[in-house]
């Protein structure tokens, strides 16, 4: 079984490998918040799901005041492995396995000085309707 703790290890393990060359500040997790950045900054919020089983995330509040969205929940063509499951990161896999996890991101940019939230949801509406299965919820202060 995948643990919580498991997966965010997995996430932001891969999100430091050289595959991630996108600028900017990168998280997977909730727990690397809450975040400073600066006026202009890059955001990206990696986050893991699996469609094919019905999960998908939700962008709830993206704190349009302090946050431009960029790209909302493109899916990232590097595949979790086995490996990241274990705590061991392999390079990262091309072509996602059916049925298995994939990856999500959320690309935003600090426009404006301030203090706000940003937070998405994880759904399984097929058997839980709209109630939350998974929540990343992360306070951010843009700073000039």
């Amino acid at each position: 079984m995948i643990t919580k703790p498991l997966l965010a290890f997995a996430a932001t393990a891969l999100l430091a490998s050289p595959a991630w060359a996108t600028p900017g500040l990168h998280i997977g997790s909730s727990t690397q918040c809450p975040l400073t950045l600066k006026k202009g900054q890059p955001l990206h919020v990696t986050l893991i799901t699996n469609h094919s089983i019905g999960y998908k995330w939700q962008l709830t509040h993206a704190a349009p005041e302090l946050l431009s969205t960029e790209v909302q929940g493109a899916p990232v063509k590097e595949a979790v492995q086995e490996g990241a499951r274990t705590g061991e990161i392999p390079p990262p896999k091309h072509v996602a396995q059916l049925g298995g996890d994939s990856l999500l991101r959320w690309s935003f940019t600090a426009h404006s000085a301030g203090d706000g939230q940003l937070k998405l949801v994880q759904l399984l509406p097929r058997l839980h309707g709209d109630t939350p299965q998974k929540t990343f919820n992360c306070a951010i202060t843009v700073t000039p």
